[in-house]
């Protein structure tokens, strides 16, 4: 077996795969000549040319504590049917660990098919979309503006968007951050995805991304806010839609967002659950050293262990004073608590509560008393993540 990139004239045997493996119909005559237009590291057999598996990665810009880390998003894994069950995708993403620490990759998300079979790489659920149906009726406590202007590929409008939505993803785990227009349809009339951006003063301060929904639904694909005037001030705005939609539809907000609290709710709205990220830290020492920690004094020592991909495995040590924190490994030695590598990744990008530590898969604590501790330098924190890859 021979892991490697694929060429960009290998276009053409990256897209036969994945219609073999994703079920639709593929040209392979016609897909000679296309362009890979994304990396993707694959499984050969030993002749170096007939690929039997492939991974896409996406390189991205993610937050976590408020900083910004290197992130990889996982995509298209595929394999075809006679070369399954023989280590390909192992091998794969053993590449792309191999590699993460010169291309500045320090976490990882993909959305899975199956969980499970994505915990054999060390991934683990680290988020799920909140989704809200609220009728209209629901919002009339909340007073109309037509303060927002429609995004139609004006170069101001959309530095606002952009300056609005880092200012937002900076404060919430997991969010990538953007520098360009991809994500905001500049033809929304043709697309029928509207970006709308609202103004306080003068000033960019939150947008709604919508597009007509099922069921009389306006639905939000994008809410997004800087403080609670701006987001009470685009649900004012969005009630101009009143008249051409019975309600919104809202399917990606955090676990605890806002929205609720800002709502007349009653048994007519909805809440529910949407799809759900997986993630995985892959340079633990890094993530340690940015994690925020309480101003006191204090230590751990955390073992990780079972990670499919051995070099993680092992005693990381932090000690912290006044919010910062010196972090070494070691491969042996004394520990204060055990997480398997999914658990760890779930419990630092801030999707455990306190009383849930203990109950984490794979986790030992050796002294109780340091589940406090825990939950004080890896407590819970808003995560969101628009982007589908």
């Amino acid at each position: 077996m021979i892991i490697r990139a694929l060429r960009k004239d290998e276009a053409y045997k990256a897209k036969m795969l994945m219609g073999c493996a994703f079920n639709y119909s593929v040209d392979g005559a016609a897909e000679k000549e296309s362009d890979l237009g994304e990396e993707s590291i694959g499984a050969f057999c030993d002749d170096g040319e007939t690929l039997m598996a492939q991974v896409v990665v996406k390189p991205y810009k993610s937050v976590f504590c408020g900083s910004v880390v290197g992130c990889v998003g996982i995509a298209g894994v595929s394999t075809y049917p006679e070369y399954r069950r023989n280590g390909c995708v192992k091998a794969i993403f053993n590449e792309i660990f191999r590699i993460a620490p010169e291309r500045g990759w320090t976490v990882s998300f993909l959305y899975p098919f199956s969980y499970r079979y994505y915990r054999k790489y060390g991934y683990e659920l680290v988020l799920k979309h909140k989704t809200l149906t609220i009728p209209f009726d629901m919002l009339t406590h909340i007073d109309r503006n037509s303060d927002a202007v429609l995004y139609n590929g004006q170069p101001e409008v959309l530095e606002g968007l952009l300056k609005v939505y880092n200012e937002y993803a900076l404060t919430r785990n997991v969010c990538y951050c953007r520098s360009g227009g991809g994500e905001y349809s500049d033809n929304p009339v043709k697309s029928m995805k509207y970006t709308y951006l609202w103004y306080d003063g003068g000033k960019p301060k939150s947008y709604a991304k919508v597009k007509p929904g099922q069921d009389g639904a306006l639905e939000v694909t994008e809410l997004v806010y800087t403080d609670p005037a701006s987001l009470k001030g685009i649900l004012g705005f969005l009630r101009l839609y009143d008249g051409q939609f019975k309600k919104l539809y809202i399917p990606f907000l955090e676990y605890d967002s806002p929205v609720e609290y800002l709502i007349d709710s009653d048994r007519s709205v909805g809440v529910g659950c949407f799809d759900g990220a997986q993630g995985r830290v892959v340079d633990i020492k890094k993530i340690l050293e940015i994690n925020k920690y309480p101003e006191n004094k204090g230590s751990l020592k955390i073992k990780i262990h079972g990670d499919f991909y051995g070099k993680n495995d092992g005693v990381y040590g932090v000690v912290y004073e006044n919010g910062k924190s010196a972090v070494y490994f070691e491969k042996d030695g004394e520990y204060d608590v055990a997480f398997t590598i999914q658990s760890f990744s779930r419990l630092v990008f801030g999707d455990v509560a306190e009383y849930a530590i203990p109950y984490l898969p794979g986790t030992e604590i050796k002294d109780m008393l340091k589940v406090k501790e825990l939950a004080s330098c890896f407590p819970r924190r808003p995560i969101n993540l628009f982007e589908r890859f």
